[in-house]
């Protein structure tokens, strides 16, 4: 165990980590007209035209919601995500009300009022971009839209947690937190604020290797394993968990993450075992505190895991007869899975719910 505890500790700090990009962005500006006729034409100028729009979404302008595509997670301006903030909606008699709304941050169409596609709107994806205003009155994050999207348990936080979170609300988080809903069909990828989306390869290894950060050692061809994490600020071969850990927004299919963080899992508790020099009895009955299980899980999953920890640690990555759960409690007959096919395959009587099904009911 002994010589895991280094590792665990660089985990644990990546995984509460709270980060902000401390680049500061100069003045806003309008740039639709600038830009929309060039992207449009496809012309030899869109390689230079993509990095235009990157840098000027970091910075905000104005557009209309018709420009805009929307996903489960919020809006995209050419495949980009952003939010939206300045919304005037004339119509809301109250000026009081009015104003309030003109100076949210929407992640989504959290109402009617941002349905309709003629309405102008500021787009950007750094919440520095509205800072310019923010001497007349600060921008806040819209309430509903955390609610509607479930992000970081926000439905269960009390008042207090939810102003903090609102205060240090950072888009890049909001994003990794709903990567594979803004990309849906890339399979690993990388993006963050001001960047091109940019692409990278997993596997690949022809001898067994260790993640340079974790130490997990991996097998031959391993999909778990990123050979160059230099997009991550990470060196040597790095373990896609420890790509979870990081402030960069890594773009993975959850399945695919919570399955490398189930092996990683077993290889550490076979470790533990023989470190401990448990016999095979000790060994099937072994259990591990919330501490150690949490290092476990990817991000999206810790506020999960801390409600979690006012009940008795669970099993985890493990069979009930055919029913594979991410999290069970063989005594209780209950367990946590990933999505609504995972349900099949459990005893009669056992309770099952999914990932999204507890945090909604928190």
């Amino acid at each position: 165990m002994a010589k895991w505890a280094h590792y665990f500790k660089q985990l644990n700090d990546n995984a509460l980590s709270i980060f902000r990009d401390p680049s500061v962005l100069g003045q806003t500006q309008s740039v639709e007209s600038a830009f929309q006729s060039e992207w449009d034409s496809k012309s030899a100028l869109a390689p230079a035209i993509t990095c235009l729009i990157d840098t000027e979404l970091s910075k905000g302008f104005e557009t209309s919601l018709s420009s805009l595509e929307s996903c489960s997670a919020g809006w995209r301006y050419k495949g980009v995500p952003v939010f939206v903030f300045a919304a005037k909606v004339p119509e809301i008699a109250n000026k009081q009300r009015r104003d309030s709304f003109y100076y949210q941050v929407h992640l989504k169409p959290c109402c009617n009022a941002l349905s309709g596609v003629d309405r102008t709107v500021w787009v950007a994806n750094r919440v520095q971009a509205a800072e310019p205003w923010q001497h007349q009155r600060a921008f806040e994050v819209c309430h509903h839209c955390l609610v509607m999207t479930g992000y970081q348990n926000y439905r269960s936080l009390s008042s207090a947690e939810q102003s903090e979170l609102r205060a240090d609300f950072d888009f890049a988080r909001y994003v990794k937190w709903h990567a594979t809903e803004y990309f849906p069909d890339v399979e690993y990828g990388y993006w963050m604020p001001g960047e091109k989306l940019k692409f990278f390869a997993v596997g690949g290894n022809e001898t067994v290797e260790k993640c340079n950060h974790c130490r997990w050692p991996l097998p031959k061809n391993s999909p778990g394993l990123v050979r160059d994490a230099s997009l991550f600020d990470l060196n040597g071969p790095t373990c896609i968990c420890c790509l979870d850990g990081t402030a960069k927004v890594a773009i993975m299919s959850e399945a695919v993450l919570l399955h490398a963080y189930a092996q990683r899992y077993w290889e550490w508790r076979r470790a533990y075992i023989e470190e401990q020099g448990l016999g095979m009895i000790a060994s099937q009955t072994i259990k591990f505190s919330w501490s150690q299980l949490s290092y476990h899980f990817p991000r999206k999953w810790q506020p999960l895991i801390t409600v979690l920890k006012q009940f008795e640690p669970a099993d985890i990555y493990c069979l009930a007869e055919k029913g594979y759960a991410l999290l069970a409690w063989p005594r209780l007959r209950r367990a946590i899975v990933l999505s609504d096919k995972d349900k099949v395959g459990f005893p009669g009587g056992w309770e099952v719910w999914t990932y999204e099904e507890v945090l909604e009911n928190l």
